[in-house]
């Protein structure tokens, strides 16, 4: 049997914080899971816009939170929206 080392195949996915994806209808969430896929990330949670912010609070860690709008959620996106730009100016 012949073995071939690569860094991909010693990158495992689960190694990584995952990416919390939060989406605002079922087209969106299909859309952005294709894009993470495509890039070997892995998914950590899918999450409606109304359930991203009480997730995000109890999340240890994540390599990305990726936000697909396809229509306007009114304030829970906003404090979805707010929330993140907190976090990312505090730089947690």
């Amino acid at each position: 049997m012949d073995a071939y080392s690569s860094e991909t195949a010693s990158t495992n996915a689960l190694d990584r914080p995952p990416v919390l994806l939060a989406a605002s209808s079922s087209a969106a969430m299909i859309r952005a899971e294709r894009t993470i896929d495509a890039h070997g990330l892995r998914i950590g949670a899918r999450l409606r816009i109304e359930d991203a912010v009480a997730r995000i609070k109890l999340q240890a860690s994540a390599t990305a939170v990726w936000v697909e709008l396809d229509r306007d959620c009114g304030h829970e996106m906003d404090e979805l929206l707010n929330q993140l730009s907190d976090d990312v100016s505090r730089g947690i």
